[in-house]
């Protein structure tokens, strides 16, 4: 019986470990950003923004009702 799974890759991956210690007043964007990021997609988070791309696509999608409240409350702004 032949082995199962996926061949193994000719190079053993490079593993690097980064600990960061954030501030939250200077750093409240980036606390943000990992916070909302699905839990398993922060490794590809760092590596596309080190390859400088838009990180958007990494945030789930808002629900249509708070899309909603966020126009309502630009809505009442500009009323005023």
């Amino acid at each position: 019986m032949g082995r199962r799974g996926r061949r193994p890759k000719p190079q053993r991956p490079v593993r690097v470990v980064i600990t960061l210690s954030l501030d939250p007043l200077r750093d409240g964007d980036l606390v943000e950003l990992l916070s909302r990021v699905p839990f398993g997609a922060r490794a590809a988070l760092v590596k596309a923004a080190l390859r400088g791309a838009d990180l958007r696509a990494f945030l789930p999608i808002p629900e249509e009702e708070a899309i909603e409240a966020a126009l309502d409350r630009l809505g009442e702004i500009f009323e005023a």
